[in-house]
């Protein structure tokens, strides 16, 4: 956990050049650490919650599973797509919008984490995710 800490204050303290690879690196981590939560929610879900998916065969839970992580993919690239564009405009405060841009993406992340652990325990009372309730 401290190294996490450690390394999200590194990510947030950096001072950033207008570096590509960089950008890359970030845009990258962000990107692929959400998508890794949010597969891991749904094996929680699908193990938690067993007897709601008990009827459905194990083809058909690792297409729906496949399909999921698509539709997560699209949901989070709403999500930081518009903040790793604005990342990557060349801008001549590139060091402190580098920072805002970051901090966004972390608020982003931290509410993603938020929903998605409201979205396993809302599973229990309803045996649906809580999207139309959101909308």
């Amino acid at each position: 956990m401290k190294k996490i800490f450690s390394a999200v204050k590194d990510i947030l303290l950096k001072e950033y050049p207008q570096d590509v690879k960089i950008k890359i690196k970030i845009a990258l981590f962000y990107f692929v650490s959400l998508i890794l939560i949010f597969a891991l929610f749904r094996f929680l879900i699908c193990v938690a919650y067993s007897d709601v998916f008990a009827s459905l065969l194990t083809y058909d839970k690792a297409i729906s599973f496949l399909y999921g992580l698509r539709f997560d993919a699209s949901i989070i690239s709403l999500l930081l797509g518009g903040f790793i564009i604005l990342m990557f405009l060349p801008y001549s405060t590139t060091r402190t919008f580098m920072k805002v841009c970051v901090a966004l993406m972390s608020l982003s992340y931290v509410i993603a984490l938020l929903m998605l652990s409201a979205d396993f325990f809302y599973f229990d009372e309803v045996k649906r995710h809580m999207t139309e309730e959101l909308f």
